[in-house]
């Protein structure tokens, strides 16, 4: 299942950031992953922890794209906090 929330706002402060770790938390807990189409707020370890990084490195060298951004770089998160 897949759905998303949105709403307007210009704010990237401490509570949007935290209401958005809780629903990355909420989604884990219940066995979900959190689609990439939006921006993420996990930390690096968390997100290779969800995402399977010796999967998506083998990918990326079979494929010639190491020199490009990684799946973490380019989710937005340079949000966190």
């Amino acid at each position: 299942m897949n759905f998303g929330l949105w709403a307007p706002t210009t704010a990237r402060d401490g509570a949007f950031i935290a209401q958005n770790r809780n629903l990355e938390r909420k989604v884990r807990a219940l066995g979900g992953k959190k689609w990439l189409y939006a921006c993420a707020y996990y930390t690096e370890d968390e997100f290779w922890r969800i995402y399977d990084r010796k999967r998506y490195d083998g990918l990326r060298e079979r494929f010639y794209a190491g020199y490009l951004p990684d799946l973490w770089e380019k989710c937005g998160l340079q949000f966190n906090v």
